[in-house]
């Protein structure tokens, strides 16, 4: 539409997405355990260490100052079950439980890559899926969607190879270029990222 849609529709679509989005996220269900287990529960305090041109810093951050860092990108490398997705999940849930972190937006990378949607349609999509057309919309059309009030949790980067990496790689650039201020934060084994 030609105008934003009015702040106290995108407030109360924001409001409703985070709810959903926390509900389906509050919990893990652990192979071999009968029971969900609370996220909050679950998760492990991980600390990180950046990595800026090849270069280490030897100092760690913990995980949740990706959330209100200045960095737009990150990248979280590690082994088979090291955490990977549960860090992104538990960001993804921290982040709905203040607004002064940016809507974060959690996408299994498989599920992106078997459309041919840009990632833009996909995330859309994905939100109307949670709140319907009507408040995905309001969301949608808020100045902030994608962008620098918005964080992007895509995982399992290692989950694809070949075409499909090339195609992802392809998307991100696009969508990149069209929102360059907005946050993305990709896992990915060890091995599939360097090669």
């Amino acid at each position: 539409s030609a105008y934003p849609p009015p702040a106290f529709e995108v407030s109360a679509a924001r409001k409703n997405y985070l709810d959903k989005l926390a509900q389906s996220l509050s919990s893990v269900r652990v192979l071999g355990q009968g029971e969900s287990i609370p996220i909050a529960r679950l998760y492990l305090p991980l600390q990180l260490r950046r990595r800026l041109n090849g270069r280490g810093n030897p100092d760690p951050i913990q995980a949740d100052q990706l959330l209100v860092g200045d960095d737009t990108e990150a990248i979280i490398l590690g082994g088979p079950g090291s955490g990977k997705t549960t860090l992104l999940k538990y960001l993804t849930f921290l982040s709905t439980t203040t607004n002064d972190y940016p809507l974060p937006i959690y996408v299994r990378i498989i599920d992106l890559i078997a459309t041919t949607d840009s990632i833009e349609r996909h995330l859309a999509n994905h939100v109307q899926g949670l709140i319907g057309k009507s408040q995905a919309s309001a969301l949608i059309e808020d100045e902030t969607f994608c962008r620098a009030g918005t964080v992007l949790f895509l995982d399992g980067f290692d989950e694809i190879s070949g075409d499909d990496s090339k195609d992802l790689i392809k998307r991100l650039s696009s969508f990149r270029q069209a929102y360059p201020d907005g946050q993305i934060v990709i896992t990915s084994r060890f091995s599939a990222y360097e090669s």
